[in-house]
Parts: C-alpha cells; structure tokens; sequence
C-alpha cells in the first residue's frame, strides 16, 4: 500500500470539512524521547490493527520528523520515506547566538524583554493552538485572515477551498490540546531540533527522499548533510533514494502552493513513470468517496495518484 497524506484532495471531494478526527488523549511526556513515543507508538498501533506490512511513508514538517524516526525504528515496515519540507533535521549553527541582533540580547530593551519572554514560553510549553485558543472568537477571525493571506493568490486556492481550509485549521488548533505539546520536547526555540535527524540518519536503512519548496523556511542544507551522511554508510537502494526535490513558486506548504508539480515530483520519487499514471488516468473511473481512493492506492496506486493530481 501506498499511503499519501490526501487530507486536502478528500475534503474537497466530500465538499466539507471535519475539524479534527482525532482523539486528542491527554499528554504527559516529560522528555524528547517520550514524546516521540507518543507519536510512534500508536502509529505503530494502528499499523498492526489495519494489518499493513509494507507502505511508503509521507510526512510534512513535524510529521516528517516523526515519520523518519518511525523508519529508524521500525525499518522493516517502510518501503519507502518521503520527508516534505521536514522539521527537526538539522541542529543548531555553532554561531547562531552570534546572529542574534544585539537589541535582542540587551536585556533592558523592549525587544530583548520579549525575546526572553518568548523563549521561556516556549520552555514552559506555550503553543501557538493555546494562543489561538486564548484569543477566543478572535482566534477564528486570525486564522481566517492568515489562510486568505497566504492561500488565496496565485497558483493556490479558491475562496470557498481557502474558506473550507480556514475551518478545518481553526478546528484542529481550538479543540483541547494534546499532541501540539510534544513541540518544546522535540524542538528548542525557534525551531532547531533538540535530537537533529541529521546526526541519526546515517543508520536509515530504507529509501528516502526529500521536497522542499524553494522559499521553504525549513533548512535544506541539512537535508544535504543528511543525505552526504546516508550515502557514506549504504549504497542507492532504488530509484528516488537520497534524491532532493526543490520546487520553485512555493515555500513550506508546497503541497498545497504547487500541487500538480508536487504530486509529480512525488510519484518520480517512488520510480512511477508519469506517462503510466496519465494512461491509467484514462482507465480509472471517478473516485467519489474517501473510501473508494483508499480502497485504490492498495490496487492500483499510480491510477490512485493520477486521481489525486486531476482533483487537485
């Protein structure tokens, strides 16, 4: 099987949104460790429920993260890891407190007083869902403004897809927290990884592949260091493994800011041929369900893919 995150594709399919299917069971990882476990764990639960052997393995930002420790520890069900725009792979620069402009590190200027704040409430477990949740109804109206924003133009989103995405972000940040607390065990301030990937990837024993969007926030050069680490201690595996994709037009939701060039970018890295996916596009009939796309990624998933791409 192979699983792609197509939480996007289905909703408009569906023509609505859920806000959140998750349980959200209550979190209480004291370390980076156990924290990763909460993830992994049930993720490894619902591998063994669902009775998946072997899938390929697709994860945006800290999704990414997670799904590349997943791979490391269990290898055996992964054929194949996508990492899109990950967070957590590279550590902290040596010189980064060097960077830091002087007004910040004054400690009696403004900035440098809320610079501290914001780093000691990041320690404290500060979230940006318990911020959006402390603004009560305005946390909706932020939300809204920030997909209309960032979404509306260009090669992006209609106002109803904008609209209905809107809502399914302010859906999944104001309900009760749970997960959204691993981030200060998993990340430092500022977002450098607090156990970087790039210092574990070297025991990857399976596929993997990167994709960034060139305007990504997220630092592709570790993903370079990663992949230099990888290739000194195994040997290409197959095609698409230690390949880095940059695409132009798009920054951190790639999948979203150039669907159709991501999608394509995808299948080249798992080795399916682009010209079978628009031959078997013709064969398939019309997916109307969540279910029936699901039902066709284990069947025939370059005819799934193809689907994916024309409804995007």
């Amino acid at each position: 099987m192979r699983s792609l995150a197509l939480t996007l594709s289905l909703a408009r399919r569906a023509s609505f949104v859920r806000q959140g299917l998750s349980s959200r069971p209550p979190f209480s990882a004291k370390s980076t460790r156990e924290a990763e476990d909460f993830f992994l764990e049930s993720f490894e639960l619902w591998r063994e429920q669902r009775g998946l052997e072997k899938f390929t393995l697709v994860g945006h930002s800290m999704g990414g993260y997670l799904a590349a420790n997943y791979a490391l520890r269990y290898p055996q069900h992964v054929e194949h890891l996508v990492l899109v725009c990950p967070a957590g792979v590279g550590k902290r620069p040596d010189d980064w407190e060097s960077k830091i402009p002087p007004a910040l590190k004054n400690p009696f200027s403004l900035r440098g007083m809320l610079f501290r704040t914001a780093t000691s409430l990041w320690d404290w477990g500060a979230t940006p869902g318990g911020m959006i949740r402390g603004l009560g109804p305005l946390g909706q109206r932020f939300v809204l403004g920030y997909t209309q924003r960032r979404f509306i133009t260009g090669n992006h989103l209609s106002a109803e897809e904008v609209d209905a995405l809107s809502k399914y972000m302010y859906g999944i940040v104001a309900s009760k927290g749970s997960g959204e607390y691993a981030l200060r065990h998993i990340l430092e301030p500022f977002a450098f990884a607090r156990d970087p990937l790039e210092a574990r990837m070297s025991g990857l024993e399976v596929p993997v592949s990167f994709i960034y969007g060139v305007s990504d926030w997220m630092d592709r050069d570790s993903a370079r260091r990663a992949i230099e680490t990888i290739t000194a201690s195994r040997s290409i595996l197959r095609e698409g493994d230690c390949k880095l994709v940059e695409i132009d037009k798009a920054g951190h939701y790639v999948q979203i800011e150039q669907h159709q060039i991501f999608f394509k970018e995808l299948l080249g890295c798992l080795g399916i041929d682009s010209s079978a996916v628009a031959a078997e596009e013709e064969e398939g009939g019309p997916i109307e369900t969540a279910e029936q796309l699901a039902e066709e990624w284990r069947t025939a998933p370059a005819t799934a893919a193809a689907h994916v791409v024309e409804g995007l």
